[in-house]
């Protein structure tokens, strides 16, 4: 007979074990609200999902759908801000001096108007190029870019530089 008996029988439930876990006596002082069981029916079961995107998420997907590469973003410097961020503000703006008009402006019409107004003030962009020549502090974006590459490739140079000379003090 002692066959039929389980495992689970003979060592009872956690409760009933002889070492408790550190979590109990927490556990048992301050009992959930909702005892927590499996099957528990929530709320919100038969509600969609709440839509979380905001408008700026939407027109930043439209953006980088229709510019896939605009370049590296400088995460490092706060000061700076990226392509996509100044379309953002320049197309809030343009929205904003809409909305007391009775003029009908389409996104699509504000996204293009968007696009000539940022080539008329120098960061022009194409699908394939991006250039932000005054947005670097006077550098075109090539000299950027290369300012950038090479301050990445001297510190690769002198990381390497430390790895291949042996020390002298050992």
């Amino acid at each position: 007979m002692a066959g039929n008996v389980t495992r689970a029988e003979r060592t009872g439930s956690i409760f009933h074990r002889y070492f408790l876990p550190l979590w109990y006596d927490v556990y048992a002082s301050i009992p959930p609200y909702i005892e927590p069981v499996w099957n528990a029916k929530y709320p919100k079961e038969n509600e969609p999902v709440t839509s979380i995107f905001y408008h700026e998420d939407l027109l930043r997907a439209k953006f980088y759908k229709k510019f896939p590469s605009v370049g590296a973003i400088n995460v490092e410097n706060e000061k700076s801000k990226s392509v996509a961020q100044i379309f953002i503000e320049i197309y809030n703006a343009e929205l904003s001096s809409f909305d007391g008009k009775d003029i009908e402006m389409t996104e699509d019409k504000v996204f293009d108007m968007v696009l000539a107004k940022m080539d008329k003030e120098g960061i022009s962009i194409s699908p394939n190029k991006i250039t932000r020549s005054n947005l670097n502090s006077g550098r075109s974006s090539s000299e950027a870019v290369n300012y950038e590459d090479k301050k990445i490739t001297s510190k690769v140079i002198d990381k390497k530089d430390k790895e291949t000379k042996p020390n002298m003090a050992e």
